[in-house]
């Protein structure tokens, strides 16, 4: 399930307008000639339109539908007021989805899945399926002709803005390959490199003929004569780039959605990116940690890393990696010196801009298989230096299996740790708990990591 974000001022801030959306993607479609107009598919929730750039949603009734599971959400780039959705079929309405019509004669699959839009001619429009099939309309929807099956499945089309306006299809997310429509036939663009199957986003600039950027499973590319040639982008290589839109009046800025680290974008054709992520919080964290006496303060363990607000979660900053990275692993504040925060074997001074790891001493039978992962972590409010930490043995970094688990304590703040002798071997350690009336009493909860 996501949400939706808005920002007004080129992606330096976001704020939130609209929650729990759908899953899958394409969800969101804006009017290019009312921009203020915004159709958005909830999850099992219906259909609705924002007319303000989304402070406020109006429900659209879909007749005949209920709350049908809409699989996308498109309008035309010359039209405005006109809007299709695809849910078992397309179905058109002309007056901002006030009133629907079946828009699907003629396609012989129904599962749309992409569609797209000639830039001049509002009549030629194409449509793909999660079969992979393509059809092609050129009487606005009235009737549609098959044009072939470039890949296992359509998961995005777009039309060239210049010359013969060509289409081009990009496969799934994870297995799918770039396709050209070339004189009646669709052509493999990228063959024999790695991007040639893991094609996922595509986007062409509106004003220079030929530029054009493709989003792969590991970055993307850019090419400048329209895909006979591709540079990769800059620094952006690691993960995922899921969406790219190209700002309409400058070519030179470009935005990305870089897999689990959010929103990149560049102000100099993808050679340099810089993350604008300040607002858009809809990262799941993994741990939390409050600071004592500073309500506004907390720190997350997320995806991305560990992230802080000191406004009370309305804005975060991602502080620096620690060199240990992380694997769900628990945080915590030191109680006398609040600046001082213990993440994954790992100590981070003036609140986590500063990081060093630190050392365990680990049972002969976990030293070469595995790695401790910290899962739990007990600061003792009554006792200066004093910290409890329940580990886990994992022998990969992610899946299971987890092999065992012990408890260490620290007096000295965490630089230094003791192996409690439990008397036989343990489950990993999840979660440990202070006697609210005495906390030198202790409990500490275990789980094998398989259910």
């Amino acid at each position: 399930v996501g949400d939706e974000f808005r920002s007004q001022d080129s992606g330096n801030s976001w704020k939130m307008v609209l929650a729990d959306i759908a899953w899958g993607r394409y969800m969101a479609a804006i009017d290019l000639l009312s921009p203020e107009t915004v159709y958005v598919a909830r999850w099992r929730r219906g259909f609705a339109r924002s007319d303000d750039g989304g402070d406020t949603w109006t429900a659209l009734v879909l007749p005949g539908l209920g709350n049908a599971l809409i699989n996308a959400a498109f309008t035309p780039p010359t039209i405005s007021g006109t809007v299709y959705i695809a849910t078992n079929g397309l179905w058109k309405s002309q007056d901002r989805g006030q009133t629907w019509v079946d828009w699907t004669n003629g396609l012989t699959d129904t599962e749309v899945t992409a569609m797209a839009f000639h830039p001049t001619d509002p009549l030629m429009m194409y449509v793909g399926t999660t079969n992979g099939n393509v059809f092609r309309s050129a009487n606005g929807g009235q009737s549609w002709e098959f044009m072939g099956q470039p890949d296992a499945t359509i998961g995005q089309l777009a039309v060239t803005p210049f010359g013969t306006h060509e289409p081009w299809a990009v496969g799934s997310i994870y297995q799918g390959r770039l396709w050209k429509y070339d004189s009646g036939m669709w052509v493999d663009v990228l063959p024999g490199s790695g991007m040639a199957t893991r094609g996922v986003a595509i986007a062409f600039d509106q004003n220079i003929s030929g530029t054009m950027w493709i989003g792969a499973q590991s970055g993307g590319y850019t090419s400048t004569n329209g895909g006979q040639t591709w540079t990769r982008l800059g620094t952006l290589t690691v993960e995922r780039i899921g969406a790219l839109a190209i700002h309409p009046l400058d070519s030179q800025m470009v935005y990305a959605g870089y897999g689990r680290y959010g929103i990149y974008k560049t102000m100099t054709a993808g050679a340099t990116w810089q993350p604008i992520n300040q607002g858009l919080a809809a990262s799941v964290p993994d741990a939390l940690a409050p600071v004592p006496g500073e309500p506004n303060t907390l720190y997350a363990v997320t995806g991305i890393g560990v992230m802080k607000t000191t406004q009370g979660g309305s804005a975060w900053i991602k502080l620096p990696d620690p060199s240990g990275g992380g694997l769900n692993a628990a945080i915590a504040v030191d109680p006398f010196t609040h600046t001082r925060i213990y993440f994954d074997l790992e100590i981070g001074e003036n609140g986590g801009t500063l990081w060093h790891p630190v050392s365990l001493t680990v049972p002969p039978q976990y030293e070469t298989c595995c790695r401790v992962v910290m899962q739990a972590l007990l600061a003792n409010p009554a006792q200066p230096g004093h910290l409890v930490m329940g580990v886990g043995y994992k022998t990969q970094v992610h899946g299971p299996p987890w092999v065992g688990g012990d408890i260490y304590t620290s007096t000295d703040y965490g630089e230094a740790w003791t192996r409690v002798d439990m008397g036989r071997e343990i489950s990993r350690v999840s979660t440990l708990v202070h006697d609210p009336a005495n906390p030198m009493v202790m409990y500490a909860g275990t789980d094998s990591g398989v259910g």
